[in-house]
């Protein structure tokens, strides 16, 4: 069947329909709907990885499970190319692509000689690579970055206009890109797949030798509308299009009216606006328009104002698995929460648009109603994007570090990789040191990679906060200290801090223990968030598995120290099993008499023994079995823990 074109004058066209296959390597028998085109098979490819292009109803795709694509400077294996019979020199090479993936490695040829001679344009996710390969070698030009990307699940209109040497990349109409070809002026054209084949699919494909007729193109949202700051009075929301526009704006009200209206600034295709003069504590109701069209709607909570009761998720390292991501998140909806703190590693690759597929997309219901706050993490790359979508009040314009207040908690964000920690810190002291801080009724801290790490056997965490940084938490009385990197839940205690890894968030596989820290509580490799309600002189903390366990629960109240004022003791002496060749002891803690209390025991610190035993009564014995296998001498530490996270003083016992 034909494909859809345009008829004008002066136009060659591609048509689909009958196939005379030439090149290396013989067609599959679906190649006998396409004509107008040849294949090329990269010779490299395995004799099991043949390609399979398709015509479908005007749809160009590949069926094949092809080659994942890869670039070292000497080979060019570009996985399978479909190109067009006929050479071109000056015009317009348009068609629509559809890409369900968008870590799929697809784009088009350029100027084809032959297979050993010719340009491709890569747009693996960002359209950064030109490859040029002259007498079979490849040369990689890096391209400027100006966020030429086609986003995933959407039908979008790409021209290749070239004119001469010169060459520039339009989606949907707006330019995007300019590059050179100096090698040749004219060539064939053509499009090419690698990987997951079958998640690319083309129609409307033609050449125009002069110009191209104008696209009739809706407005519509890639990234619907999501919040990402509220603080005080106001609050920010942003929105991304499939083109630039003309004019954006907000309307916004409480309750059913929508009296207000801002008009919004735009970068490229994002649009953010700011949403002012907000009462605390009052709920929002918003809407977009790019062009006079709906983009979305959200809903947002203002800042309560000090001493007000408010409650906040927390989640970190939800890269590279999104429907993980979205399951937490849809969870995290349920619990409506008015902000949520993310402690990075929010996509694989900073550097491209994963940011669609692993954040925005998964997050968007949970987004349009709670505010975002975001630590960079060492896979955004230190990219643009992330302040190009995320653009924080930051405290210098190329940073990533920031504090706000929502409520009466005081919020510093700090960057682990991308600013000189030196500078920071001096920031950091003198933020903690202001009455914005020290007048909050809660402080807290968070950043990517942690200063103490139970997970992955070759991290401890990072040893640069544990001799520089923690001092400043100490300090200052920072109560909360959040992290991710590594991909489990962590809970401790160190010198009045809670330290919480937050960092099952959906990236994890395969991870594992790594070791003891004893001040650490609570370990699991799992995949989870976090929720806080937060009121002037509490907050109650649970964590939450993907499968709605709660694993953890914590309760901190102002004054009262999360360490409880007692400390297990030894109810006889050990014996010694003859049959079983093990040692068993007993302990209580009657000082807390009936209260609830469970037991964790630990002799060998590389050992996972985060494991806690049922609740019991406090004054009642609690039996400890140590195995004989155990390497002897070895110290037995046992702590309690109460139903509100509190622990008990240890009790050691040495084993001779």
């Amino acid at each position: 069947m034909s494909a859809s074109i345009y008829k004008l004058p002066k136009v060659f066209v591609v048509i689909i329909g009958v196939l005379v296959v030439s090149g290396y390597v013989g067609a599959q028998n679906s190649l006998a709907e396409i004509s107008g085109w040849e294949v090329y098979d990269h010779p490299l490819m395995p004799k099991h990885k043949k390609s399979d292009w398709r015509s479908q109803q005007g749809i160009l795709g590949n069926e094949a499970e092809l080659p994942m694509l890869s670039l070292p400077a000497a080979v060019d294996n570009f996985g399978s190319m479909l190109v067009s019979r006929d050479s071109f020199g000056d015009g317009v090479f348009r068609f629509q692509v559809t890409a369900s993936d968008f870590r799929v490695t697809y784009g088009i040829v350029l100027r084809l000689q032959d297979w050993q001679n010719y340009c491709r344009l890569e747009f693996n996710s960002l359209c950064q690579h030109l490859i040029k390969v002259i007498q079979g070698k490849a040369q990689i030009e890096v391209l400027p970055d100006n966020f030429c990307y086609v986003p995933a699940n959407q039908p979008t209109w790409v021209d290749i206009v070239c004119q001469g040497a010169h060459c520039k990349v339009l989606i949907n109409g707006c330019e995007r890109l300019t590059f050179r070809t100096e090698s040749w002026n004219t060539g064939r054209m053509g499009i090419f797949t690698g990987g997951k084949a079958h998640g690319v699919r083309w129609q409307q494909t033609a050449f125009y030798s002069v110009t191209a007729p104008p696209l009739d193109i809706r407005m519509a949202a890639v990234k619907k509308p999501y919040a990402y700051w509220c603080t005080g009075n106001e609050a920010r929301v942003a929105w991304e299009t499939n083109m630039a526009g003309q004019e954006s704006w907000v309307v916004y009200g409480s309750g059913h009216e929508k009296d207000k209206k801002v008009t919004a600034t735009t970068q490229v295709c994002m649009h953010s606006a700011i949403l002012g003069d907000l009462e605390h504590g009052r709920l929002y109701n918003y809407t977009c328009y790019s062009d006079g069209l709906e983009m979305g709607s959200g809903q947002v909570r203002a800042d309560p104002g000090a001493g007000q009761p408010f409650r906040f998720g927390l989640i970190g390292d939800n890269r590279s698995r999104p429907a993980n991501f979205k399951k937490l998140n849809d969870l995290l909806a349920l619990q409506q929460p008015d902000i949520v703190l993310n402690v990075g590693d929010i996509v694989e690759k900073g550097s491209r648009s994963d940011w669609d597929g692993e954040f925005f997309t998964p997050g968007q219901a949970l987004f349009a109603k709670a505010p975002c706050f975001v630590a960079i993490g060492n896979h955004e790359k230190n990219a643009k994007y992330f302040s190009y979508y995320l653009p924080y009040p930051t405290e210098k314009p190329d940073g990533h570090y920031y504090a706000f207040r929502y409520g009466g908690a005081a919020f510093l964000v700090f960057d682990d990789y991308y600013q000189p920690r030196a500078e920071q810190l001096a920031w950091m002291e003198k933020t903690l040191a202001s009455p914005q801080f020290q007048e909050a009724d809660w402080r807290v801290v968070f950043c990517h990679q942690p200063a103490y790490s139970v997970g992955w056997p070759e991290y401890e965490g990072d040893v640069w906060k544990r001799t520089h940084f923690l001092e400043l938490l100490e300090k200052y009385k920072v109560h909360f200290f959040f992290n991710g990197h590594t991909h489990t839940y962590e809970r401790g205690l160190w010198r009045g801090t809670y330290h919480i890894l937050s960092g099952g968030g959906g990236c994890g596989s395969g991870e594992t223990f790594g070791r003891v820290w004893p001040h650490v509580h609570v370990f699991k490799v799992t995949l989870q968030y976090c929720l806080f309600n937060v009121t002037a002189e509490r907050i109650e903390m649970i964590c939450q598995e993907s499968d709605g366990n709660i694993l953890d629960r914590l309760v901190v109240e102002k004054g009262r120290s999360g360490v409880l004022d007692a400390a297990p003791v030894m109810v006889g002496l050990p014996a010694r099993s003859a049959v079983a060749k093990e040692i068993v002891m007993t302990v209580a803690t009657p000082e807390l008499g009936t209260k609830k209390l469970r037991y964790n025991v630990n002799y060998d610190l590389h050992i996972d023994s985060y494991t806690w035993s049922r609740p019991q009564a406090a004054n009642a014995p609690f039996e400890i079995i140590v195995s004989r296998e155990a390497q002897i001498p070895c110290t037995i530490t046992v702590i309690g823990m109460d139903e509100e996270g509190r622990v008990t003083r240890p009790f050691f016992y040495k084993i001779e």
